[in-house]
């Protein structure tokens, strides 16, 4: 989950108590809103942007062809 908060997600029990006080959290601060969607679009760009996926599946497949998983 370190991850997640480390984008700018707000990790609670799943007890709707506490989704009701992230939910009003996000809903009153507005500081806390604007850092949290713009660490989430930073880590979106960062692990999710095209060059990373396709150096993602270029490691995958690399290595499904040397364990001999499938021909090359």
């Amino acid at each position: 989950w370190r991850e997640l908060q480390q984008a700018g997600a707000k990790i609670v029990d799943n007890k709707p108590s506490e989704i009701a006080a992230a939910i009003e959290l996000f809903l009153t601060d507005d500081q806390l809103r604007q850092t949290s969607a713009e660490r989430g679009r930073n880590y979106v760009a960062e692990w999710l942007g095209a060059e990373n996926v396709a150096s993602g599946y270029e490691n995958l497949y690399r290595t499904a062809i040397e364990r001999g998983l499938v021909s090359a």
